[in-house]
């Protein structure tokens, strides 16, 4: 009799986890991430692109993945955390994104933010910030030594997008912004703007970027088969290698000259 309940509870057991699989294998997984952060989300022709998806799709090799239209940054966060999209990536964790998505321990990408400012200023590290007018963009998250060493030391503003910190600098309200280095290239190469800037050589702090789950979404299951996966692409240099094929036009040393 006891061995007929046990193998009844291990039908039961494997039947359920059929069922949480099969919810996220038998339907669309939603995917979606930034709308100008190439090359890891953007853009184009009115369609997401980039390196996020190509691993997304990687990571689901046998369930259709359908990228959002482009939308609001704000917007995919909320609609994540409602669990309307199933997948975010290029994503910060922090802990109040923490209490509606889960994050893979894996990262995607590293990612280098710079500080660009009017050619002519003297910048050659963070200590030349001081005493400075800096900008950056909402919802920007330091890294947790540039985080105190702002607080302590900088005077910084935020806006919501890209234009207006270029703006600001050309009118010299603001003697430098922190934004990544190939998005902001590529945002002024892409808008033809005539604009005398330059950048530090050397990043002010990298970024880990990130793929994250709606805790709403049935696809919560997959989150450690999809951490070995991203693990294994990496191990592979699948990420670089497409990383490398998707930045080969930017030419950011002759943007320098």
């Amino acid at each position: 009799m006891k061995n007929c309940i046990n193998l009844f509870v291990l039908l039961v057991l494997v039947f359920s986890s059929n069922l949480v699989f099969s919810s996220c294998n038998d339907r669309d997984i939603i995917v979606s991430g930034k709308p100008g952060y190439p090359p890891v989300s953007w853009g184009h022709n009115g369609e997401l692109t980039g390196l996020g998806y190509t691993v997304v799709a990687r990571l689901f090799p046998k369930t259709p993945v359908v990228r959002t239209r482009v939308l609001p940054w704000k917007r995919v966060l909320i609609m994540a955390e409602q669990g309307m999209i199933d997948v975010v990536v290029g994503i910060r964790e922090t802990p109040e994104r923490s209490k509606h998505l889960a994050f893979l321990k894996t990262p995607l990408i590293d990612v280098s933010q710079n500080v660009f400012y009017m050619k002519g200023t003297v910048i050659n590290s963070k200590l030349d910030l001081k005493g400075k007018k800096g900008g950056f963009i909402s919802g920007t998250v330091f890294n947790a030594a540039f985080a105190e060493y702002a607080k302590n030391n900088l005077t910084l503003s935020s806006v919501d997008t890209l234009e207006q910190n270029l703006k600001k600098l050309q009118y010299g309200r603001i003697q430098y912004f922190i934004s990544p280095l190939l998005p902001t290239i590529d945002y002024i190469k892409k808008n033809h703007m005539d604009i005398d800037i330059a950048f530090m050589a050397e990043p002010l702090f990298t970024t880990v970027e990130k793929i994250a789950i709606s805790k709403e979404s049935p696809c919560m299951v997959m989150l450690g088969e999809m951490d070995k996966a991203l693990q294994s692409l990496h191990k592979q240099d699948f990420i670089y290698e497409q990383f490398d094929l998707l930045t080969v036009k930017w030419d950011v040393l002759k943007y320098l000259n």
